[in-house]
């Protein structure tokens, strides 16, 4: 298995990395992961990637602020939004951690304008439902 996590330790990997680390907690193996990743040589954002999976990263909360302004004002997807939207969809769960107040605000002023805003809507409320069952075990 060390053979196949080496090859995703470039930066550009980490999406493959995220699959890969998700997998993993989805059957309860992350310590597994972990000494599997100790061993690899040059695991520097293997580090980071697991880092940020677990909720240990920090986040520049005024890009928070900034993506949520972004995003009220876009109505779809766009070359524009992209880095907004992906901000929001990578750190949902540190937003709802962090900033629900602020998180709470935002749904409530983009709430049924139109698709793209629902399923904005959609990723929070998901989010939180997992967290608070993770919560509660």
């Amino acid at each position: 298995m060390e053979d196949v996590l080496s090859k995703i330790c470039d930066k550009q990997a980490f999406e493959y990395r995220k699959i890969v680390i998700e997998e993993y907690n989805r059957r309860d193996l992350v310590d597994n992961l972990i000494e599997i990743i100790r061993v690899i040589p040059n695991n520097q954002y293997w580090e980071q990637s697991l880092s940020d999976y677990l909720g240990n990263e920090s986040i520049d909360e005024s890009f928070i602020t900034s993506a949520f302004e972004k995003l009220k004002v876009s109505d779809s997807y766009s070359e524009e939004t992209m880095s907004s939207l992906r901000f929001y969809v990578d750190n949902i769960k540190y937003i709802i951690k962090h900033k629900e107040r602020e998180l709470d605000r935002f749904i409530d002023e983009i709430k049924d304008r139109n698709w793209y805003y629902n399923w904005l809507i959609f990723i929070a409320e998901v989010n939180r439902v997992i967290l608070k069952k993770r919560f509660k075990q």
